[in-house]
């Protein structure tokens, strides 16, 4: 009886952490430097793409939705006059695939 009712729990846990993370996906890379930040990439499965740009002390610098037509669709962000430090940027929307992804400080 023991043996039953933690497999089930075992098998609940499981579906409860493999769905969510199934049903979204995100592409996250970081970049040092100051100026002015460009972004560039290629996205299909999804209907929009969410570029979410924070500096080092986790505060939020830039955040946009590209939308897509068709399932795929093209990012091109420019973020102006950012201080040196360190940036993440992270590229998500559900179900999306992220190519040719380029970043850098210009």
């Amino acid at each position: 009886m023991k043996s039953r009712v933690l497999a089930m729990l075992f098998l609940c846990f499981a579906l409860f952490i493999v769905v969510p993370l199934s049903a979204s996906a995100a592409t996250s890379v970081q970049a040092t430097g100051q100026g002015q930040l460009v972004i560039s990439a290629n996205f299909s499965g999804s209907t929009y793409a969410e570029v979410y740009v924070s500096n080092q002390y986790g505060q939020e610098v830039y955040d946009k939705i590209f939308t897509s037509a068709g399932g795929s669709g093209t990012i091109n962000a420019s973020i102006p006059n950012l201080p040196y430090g360190t940036y993440k940027i992270i590229i998500g929307g559900q179900a999306i695939t992220v190519s040719n992804l380029h970043y850098g400080f210009q």
